[in-house]
């Protein structure tokens, strides 16, 4: 398993996840991403890598799908990001089947801070990780997979966090 903490300019991530030659998947499968996020996650870090791993199906004119992401919370149900308050259903991390994760994802956001705090969270972290080929934290996210253990120290480029 690789662990990497985004920086707030994801391309060297992305880069890496693209690489990954760890999955044990066929050629033909996408690879599986859970998004973990919560309540007060940043929209941008939750969608945008959605986004960018959505779109790597045109930029790499794949015939198939390159990822498939699966957005999960603690709790299931819907999430609400910030600043902009978007909606985002999630299922309970109860509902994860058991098969292989080829990168975890972890949210960041200003809530980030609070919610690395939270035995339940890093409990979670710990265990998907074990799973995973890939984890990666976006911004603030960092600090989740640094309290879960998985990291030397939180790396974060978010003047707010290290203030």
């Amino acid at each position: 398993m690789r662990v990497i903490a985004a920086k707030t300019n994801c391309s060297d991530t992305f880069a890496m996840q693209f690489v990954d030659k760890t999955s044990t998947r066929t050629p033909n499968q996408p690879k599986r991403v859970v998004m973990l996020t919560f309540d007060g996650a940043s929209s941008l870090d939750t969608i945008g890598p959605v986004d960018v791993l959505a779109g790597a199906k045109m930029a790499l004119q794949a015939p198939d799908p390159v990822y498939q992401v699966e957005m999960f919370s603690l709790g299931g149900g819907l999430v609400s990001t910030s600043p902009a308050q978007l909606k985002i259903d999630t299922l309970a991390l109860g509902d994860l089947n058991n098969g292989p994760i080829d990168i975890l994802m972890i949210s960041g956001g200003e809530s980030a801070v609070e919610i690395y705090q939270t035995p339940e969270m890093c409990s979670a972290v710990r265990m998907l990780s074990q799973r995973a080929n890939c984890v990666a934290s976006i911004c603030t996210g960092a600090f989740i997979l640094a309290s879960a253990g998985l990291l030397k120290k939180p790396q974060s480029h978010n003047p707010l966090v290290l203030v």
